[in-house]
C-alpha cells in the first residue's frame, strides 16, 4: 500500500483484549513481533480491539500486511450461527469484530494476511465457514491437540505431531522452496478446529486424524494463509515456520509497492465493518 523510508513493510498486528485487575488491556505476545522483525524483515503496528470503528481505518492505511496472532480465547460461536456449548471457554468478542473486518478488507484489497491458531479460525469464520466448538465433540479418534502439560513456555511449543501438506498449493510451494517434504512436524495448542471451509478457501494441510492444519485463498494471486500451529516458535526445530514468515515478508514488500488511494482504502474497510 505504501513505500516506507526504511524500506521495511509495516504489519498490522491485531491485539487481544485482556482484563487485568479490573482494567481492559490490549496485548500481543512478543514472539510474534520478534518473528516479524527478525525473519520477515517487517515493522509492526499494533491494532487495538476497540469498538470505536473510527480508529481502525486510519491505521489500516499505514500497513502492508495483517497478522492475526493466536490467543487463549475462542471465536464466539455466534459468529457461525451456534450457541455456547462449553461454559469453560473464554471469548473475546471485541477482537472477533475487528478481526472479521480486517479479514474481509484483506480479501477485498488482496493485502497479505497471515492467521495463526485463533487467527486461522477467524479467517474461516469471517468468510462464512464454521468451527467445531471443541475437539472433544469430534466423533472419531483424534490426536492430542491440546496444550501440553509442561513446566515452561519453550516446552509447550515443541513439535508434537506431523501434518500433511496438500500437493500444489501455496504452502507446498513455500515448503519446496525450503527443500522440505510435504510432511512436516508442528506444535499443537488448540481446543477448537475447523468444521466447514468457506468456498473462497482451500485446505492446505491436515493432521493424520483429519483435523485441518492450514488454509489458503483459492485465489493464487492473494497471499492469504492460516495455520493452526504456532510458527513463531522454534524455527530451528520446525523449518517450515521460518519459511512462512519469510514468504509473508516477501508478499508484504511486494504489496507495499502498489498504490491504493487512502480515501478508497478507508471506504473499503468501513464497508467490511
Amino acid at each position: 500500500m505504501m513505500i516506507h523510508s526504511s524500506n521495511r513493510p509495516v504489519i498490522g498486528v491485531l491485539c487481544s483484549s485482556r482484563l487485568i485487575n479490573d482494567g481492559c488491556f490490549n496485548i500481543v505476545l512478543d514472539k510474534y513481533l520478534d518473528a516479524l522483525n527478525r525473519i520477515s524483515g517487517c515493522d509492526s503496528l499494533l491494532i487495538p480491539t476497540t469498538s470505536e470503528m473510527v480508529v481502525i481505518p486510519s491505521l489500516i492505511t499505514r500497513v502492508d500486511g495483517i497478522l492475526l496472532p493466536g490467543a487463549r480465547t475462542m471465536v464466539h460461536p455466534s459468529a457461525y450461527g451456534e450457541e455456547e456449548a462449553y461454559e469453560q471457554h473464554e471469548f473475546d468478542s471485541r477482537r472477533d469484530e475487528v478481526a472479521f473486518a480486517l479479514v474481509r478488507y484483506a480479501v477485498k484489497t488482496k493485502m497479505p494476511l497471515f492467521g495463526i491458531c485463533r487467527g486461522m479460525q477467524e479467517i474461516v469464520c469471517a468468510l462464512g465457514g464454521s468451527l467445531h466448538q471443541d475437539l472433544d465433540c469430534l466423533q472419531r479418534p483424534i490426536l492430542n491437540h491440546h496444550t501440553p502439560t509442561v513446566s515452561t513456555y519453550e516446552e509447550k511449543y515443541l513439535p508434537v505431531h506431523a501434518i500433511h501438506i496438500s500437493d500444489g498449493g501455496m504452502l507446498d510451494d513455500i515448503a519446496k522452496n525450503a527443500g522440505l517434504e510435504r510432511q512436516v512436524n508442528v506444535n499443537s495448542l488448540h481446543n477448537q478446529c475447523v468444521h466447514i471451509i468457506p468456498k473462497c478457501l482451500r485446505v492446505e494441510a491436515w493432521s493424520e486424524d483429519g483435523v485441518t492444519e492450514a488454509v489458503c485463498s483459492v485465489n493464487s494471486s492473494h497471499w492469504l494463509i492460516g495455520v493452526q500451529w504456532h510458527p513463531e516458535w522454534h524455527e530451528d526445530l520446525m523449518p517450515i515456520n521460518a519459511q512462512l514468515f519469510k514468504s509473508f515478508g516477501m508478499a508484504c514488500r511486494e504489496f507495499a509497492g502498489r498504490s491504493i488511494n487512502q480515501s478508497s482504502s478507508i471506504r473499503i474497510f468501513q464497508n467490511q465493518w
